[in-house]
């Protein structure tokens, strides 16, 4: 049961993406604790996000952008 309606969004321009990727790039290794490994190197992982990058702000819509974050 949805508590809420549902809100029709604007879609996400690519420089609205970009603008996301980029803020993600800095807030994960700054504030994600990996329990397992409090010291963990993120630069693999932004290098990985760097790598994507491109594809994932030239996606065909919010949704697949979305789907692809996951």
């Amino acid at each position: 049961m949805r508590l809420t309606p549902k809100t029709s969004s604007p879609p996400l321009t690519q420089k609205d993406r970009a603008k996301i990727l980029s803020i993600l790039k800095k807030l994960v290794p700054e504030r994600h604790i990996n329990v397992c490994n409090p010291n963990q190197d993120y630069r693999p992982w932004i290098a990985l996000v760097d790598e994507r990058m491109p594809h994932l702000i030239d996606v065909e819509s919010t949704e697949a952008f979305e789907s692809r974050c996951e």
